[in-house]
């Protein structure tokens, strides 16, 4: 099949292959460095997509396309995804021998392959992070590289189990995500720190694992200090934006109810969010969405998935 994506980034603004928000830059190469798709995140809905074929000028283009994407993060304050350290192959091939087939190659992890580039720094947010070492964390960690778990994706691919109390002992800026809906199906962030909490508590054999408290901040405030925006989002502060959700707990669910936090990340569930606000603008009222037509947007999504279904066959 032919690859008609644009080659490069000049060559995708100028075809304007522009088409949502985020959208992936897939860069890959003859010799295996880790699974790296970047993605560029803006406040406005303009993103770039970059992709390259297995040539010896891709190769090159695709060092000098990660360093001038860390060129581009320090440059305009954009974020930089890199979707790195997970196996979408499945049981084509183990990621842990990937990553050292990297390190036999390169002498260096993928972490420190990215790090040799320049492309390590605030405002780049890490995607998953499963196969890292202990220097490859304190790596980020100093580089102040964002660092998005996405449990419930990982536990689908059977990708590996990241190691999130490692990066809480290393103070990095670890917040949480849900992947996309081919490798989670729900996109429920309540369900997310549910299954945080306790997929690490399971997996180190240690209760006090990632604490309720803890997946319901990785959910917030740290998932805010992952994209560089703890100053304006995150909490409820004074000066912050106005970004809220009411919470229904009266349900037979809901009763009883001794703890706040144990109930929002063990108990709720993202349909019993009855208001939305962002940033100060109601979005949903009691389960009415305001901005949208919701019926429009669900036939929209069956129309697609019927679309799917063909091109499939």
């Amino acid at each position: 099949m032919p690859n008609n994506y644009p080659a490069t980034t000049n060559e995708a603004l100028e075809k304007k292959f522009v088409t949502m928000r985020i959208v992936p830059i897939s860069l890959p190469t003859p010799f295996y460095i880790g699974p790296v798709n970047v993605y560029l995140i803006a406040e406005d809905p303009i993103t770039i997509i970059d992709t390259g074929p297995k040539t010896k000028e891709a190769i090159a283009a695709l060092r000098a396309g990660l360093r001038g994407a860390g060129f581009l993060v320090s440059d305009i304050r954009r974020i930089v995804l890199t979707h790195a350290h997970e196996d979408h192959c499945g049981l084509a091939r183990s990621l842990r021998d990937e990553a050292k087939n990297a390190e036999t190659q390169f002498k260096l992890s993928p972490v420190g392959y990215l790090e040799s580039l320049g492309f390590l720094g605030p405002g780049v947010l890490a995607a998953h992070g499963v196969w890292v070492s202990e220097p490859d964390i304190a790596l980020l960690t100093m580089r102040h590289v964002g660092i998005s778990h996405n449990p419930e994706s990982n536990m689908k691919l059977a990708s590996g189990t990241a190691p999130v109390p490692a990066y809480l002992r290393a103070d990095a800026a670890i917040g949480l995500g849900t992947d996309g809906a081919a490798s989670n199906n729900d996109l429920d962030m309540f369900e997310a720190m549910r299954m945080a909490s306790l997929l690490h508590k399971l997996q180190s054999a240690d209760p006090r694992a990632v604490s309720a408290k803890t997946a319901l901040e990785m959910a917030t405030i740290r998932g805010a200090r992952a994209l560089g925006m703890e100053s304006r989002i995150g909490s409820l502060e004074t000066g912050k934006r106005a970004d809220l959700i009411l919470v229904d707990v009266s349900g037979a669910r809901q009763t009883p109810m001794y703890d706040p936090v144990s109930h929002l990340v063990y108990v709720s569930r993202g349909d019993d969010v009855r208001t939305t606000i962002v940033n100060g603008r109601i979005l949903m009222r009691e389960k009415k969405v305001l901005t949208l037509d919701e019926a429009q947007v669900l036939r929209d999504a069956r129309a697609w998935a019927d679309r799917v279904r063909g091109a499939v066959r």
